[in-house]
Order: C-alpha cells, then structure tokens, then sequence
C-alpha cells in the first residue's frame, strides 16, 4: 500500500516566514508506517503548491490514502479544490486529517479525523482494523494510545527524497504525555505514568546516530513536555553526544521548580550539549503555585534563576508566563516584570494570557481548569471582548474561548496586561530559542542568534532570513516534483 502525508509547520505561515521546520508528527506517521509495511512520501510545505501541482503528484504516486497534518496549523487555503481533485482522481483514497485540534481547521468531507497522538489510530483505519468515530466525525487517538511505547520506535527516520540539508535540525522526543497534571494544561496526554509513554532508549540512539550519520544533523530540539520529569533524559542525552563524533546543540522544555531540586542535572544537560532551555514558570505567586502545580517557593526559584545565569552565561534561558492564573495578582506580575527587566537572568521572557476554551463536547483534550473553571474562580463574564487570541503563543487557531473574569481581572484586562509587560521588555529581551533553531537553517548559525539583539544591534539580518527561507523552500519544492515525476 502506498499513501501521501501532505505537511506543513505552523510558524512558517502565521504571518512570517523566517526560517525553517519539518513538521515532527508527519515524519513520525511516515516512519511508523513504513515500519508496517505501508510505503509512504511526504510533502513537505504544502502551502507552495499548487492544487495543480499537488494533482501532479496525485495522478503519479496513484496513493490509496492521503493524509493532512493538522497540529496547531492553517488549513490549505483552497481546500475545497484540492478536495475536489482528489475524489476526481483517486475517488477510492480514503482522506484522513490527524494530528491536534482536527476538526477546528474546518477541512470538510475527509473520511477521519484523528485527534491526538495518531499513529497507531491511523494504522488501524489502513488495516480497517474497527476504529469507530465520535459522533459519526473524530477518532480520539489517545483513547486507543498503546500503554507500551516501546512496542514501536516512534521515531523520524528521513528518506533522501525528503532533501534534508545537514544544516536543519531534527525534532526528537524521548517520551510522550507529560506525568504532571497543571490546572491550565490542555495538552494530549497529561497526568500519565513516566513508563507508560517513555520510549525505548536504543530506539532514541538510533534516531540520533541515523540523523548524523546520514544527513550530518548535529541539532536537535527535542519536545518532551518536560524533559528534566526523569534523570534517565539526561544521562542518555549525555551519552549519545559521546557516540557522535561532533558536538551537538539542543533545544528543550524543563520545569524550573523540579531541576531546583535534581542537583546536578542542568551540569549533565549543559555538557551534553543543551544550549537553549524554555522554563514554563507560569507564575511566581505562591499561593498561585499551589492551586496549578506548582509549589517550590518563588523566593528559591527567583535566586535560583540567578545562579544559572551566573554559573551558565551562554545558556539560552527562555521563560513563559500566563496572566490570568488563580490568586495571581497584576501587582505581583508588575514586580516580577520589574525584576526580570533590572536583573536579566534570562535572555527571553514573555507572558501570555489564560486561555479557557469551551467544553462544546468536540472530543478536544480539556485542563482542569476547562473542565469546571467556577471551582478555581472564574465566571463568564459580561464584558465584550473585540478580537480574542488565538491560543498561547497564537499557534492554537481557531479557539472557541470563555470571556472569563476572577477576583483580580478579566479576559481583556488579561490581554492588555500581557501587551503592557511585553512592550516593557521589548528592549531587553532576544530572539525565542524555538525560531533559533529554525532561523540558523538558512542564515548564520546557533552560537550567531544566540547572541543576537534585535534592538541592540546594528545588524538586521531579516531581510536576508527571508530571502533564504523562501528560496530554500523553493528548491525543497522543485526537488519534490521532480522526484514525483520519475516515480
């Protein structure tokens, strides 16, 4: 059986294209089908082509399935054509939208939608294997997640018709889910075991090795909810930089609270080539710390921030907050804005508002707080909001969202809050260590961002970063049609 994933990542076009990203769960679909004996390509970038060119590849490849990635992204904006195509051309071809928030894209008439980690789901629908939809629309995945992930490698493995430059980086995850529950988080997965989602550790030095010994990759930004929940993370990071006869650079999420406690553990990381590190501190109340999670004293974790920068200064520290937590308090967040500003212990830092969106009974994974967000005191509240965001970090598009409102402030106060301490710290902060990694593809590299200030240097390379975006993708696209046309 042969089928086509067509793939794209969310930050090339949400009003920007600087740099570039594969989209990790595409890859990871492709692998893990091979591995069942289902051949498949990917098309990367999928919003380059045309429907014409994308029925091209159709009519050549004569694929029994399509797939879509839907993960935080924009739907193609001729949807409705290209879907036309399809059923003129392979009217047999089952259609399958999988990744997070599938049904929010609004890709009508597909055969499935798959929510969720979605490998083993989409395997199912091949085989016809039974899977049966909610509400006659969505396949819940995780309902149907496989307790062992070691049954599989669940891993990227690039084929030379993919035309990976060895200057990219590889997305990698040790593991899946997140064991930790906070109030606020909505993300596939939460609260599981460690062992339940962890993956097998020859498979994750496998992936590695074959990402450097076949295409030179030496940069990786994995994306573990948190890396640093086990100790084990560390050490096979560390020994697999010792297997690869270059020095590796990594990017990766840790949560603050929980390395002040594993001694020793940021020292492993460092060495092992962690070069760029996003803390999600959420908040430095403690009385909010206790009601998300979260409940190491802010106090420790204030002065803590402050020896990393001084035992670690070419570490990339990035931290995120949220306005609009529980008991969190526009005076507390001022002061640690205040702080952050006169001390600069991290090199980036935002804050982002509180998110809540509605249990409409679409099958979308709820936090805590979306589940019965009156028992941590909130309400909906009259006031009219003119344009809400999309989701933290505006990558979640298409969010249906509570106008909330608590003892401290509203939705809109929230957002206005998050635009006063972000505009405040404009001048001091750098560029996101995510879009580091993304922008050192196709100008400079790592080390070069990393000690890049938009507003303190006299270069301005994003003229030339666009450029090379789009030609890179360009050539990635004139590649991929050939390729098609020889098959």
């Amino acid at each position: 059986m042969r089928g086509l994933i067509f793939s794209d990542c969310w930050n090339q076009y949400n009003g920007y294209r600087q740099g570039i990203k594969r989209n990790s769960s595409a890859h990871l679909m492709a692998n893990f089908l091979r591995e069942h004996d289902i051949f498949v390509d990917v098309v990367d970038f999928l919003h380059d082509f045309t429907v014409e060119e994308l029925s091209t590849i159709l009519t050549n490849t004569n694929p029994k399935f399509i797939c879509i990635v839907a993960t935080l992204d924009k739907k193609y904006k001729d949807w409705k054509s290209l879907y036309t195509q399809i059923k003129t051309i392979l009217p047999d071809a089952k259609i399958i939208i999988f990744g997070e928030r599938v049904l929010r894209l609004n890709y009508t008439n597909a055969d499935y939608y798959i929510e969720g980690f979605s490998e083993t789901a989409v395997l199912n629908v091949l085989q016809n294997s039974g899977i049966v939809k909610l509400n006659n629309k969505l396949v819940n995945a995780n309902a149907d997640y496989p307790n062992d992930m070691k049954s599989n490698t669940f891993s990227t493995r690039y084929l030379d018709s993919d035309f990976i430059d060895p200057n990219e980086f590889q997305v990698v995850t040790f593991s899946r889910g997140c064991i930790f529950k906070c109030s606020f988080c909505n993300h596939s997965a939460i609260g599981v075991r460690k062992q339940d989602f962890e993956k097998d550790s020859q498979a994750i030095i496998d992936e590695f090795l074959y990402a450097y010994q076949q295409y030179g990759i030496t940069k990786f930004s994995i994306i573990d909810s948190t890396f640093n929940d086990t100790d084990e993370k560390a050490n096979l990071l560390l020994h697999i930089s010792k297997l690869i006869p270059e020095p590796i650079e990594v990017v990766c999420f840790l949560r603050l609270d929980l390395l002040y406690k594993q001694k020793g553990l940021l020292d492993k990381l460092v060495k092992a080539g962690v070069v760029a590190v996003h803390f999600g501190i959420d908040s430095l109340n403690k009385d909010t710390g206790k009601l998300i999670g979260k409940t190491v004293d802010p106090n420790l974790l204030v002065q803590y921030l402050k020896d990393i920068k001084l035992q670690y200064p070419n570490l990339f520290i990035y931290g995120t907050f949220i306005a609009g937590l529980p008991n969190d308090t526009v005076e507390k967040q001022r002061e640690i804005c205040s702080w952050l500003n006169k001390e600069l212990p991290m090199d980036m830092w935002y804050w982002f508002p509180l998110s809540i969106k509605q249990n409409n009974g679409s099958g979308e994974v709820l936090s805590p707080i979306e589940q019965n967000y009156a028992k941590y005191g909130y309400k909906e509240s009259t006031t009219q909001v003119g344009e809400l965001p999309s989701g933290r970090g505006l990558r979640d598009r298409g969010i249906n969202l509570v106008t909330w409102e608590n003892d401290q402030l509203n939705l809109i106060e929230a957002i206005n809050l998050c635009k006063e301490l972000n505009d405040i710290s404009a001048k001091n902060i750098k560029c996101n260590p995510w879009m580091i990694f993304d922008m050192s593809v196709v100008y400079k590299d790592i080390n070069w961002w990393i000690n890049f200030h938009p507003l303190q240097s006299s270069t301005n390379p994003f003229d030339e970063l666009s450029r090379n975006t789009v030609e890179f993708v360009n050539q990635y696209k004139q590649k991929k049609l050939t390729y098609f046309t020889k098959i």
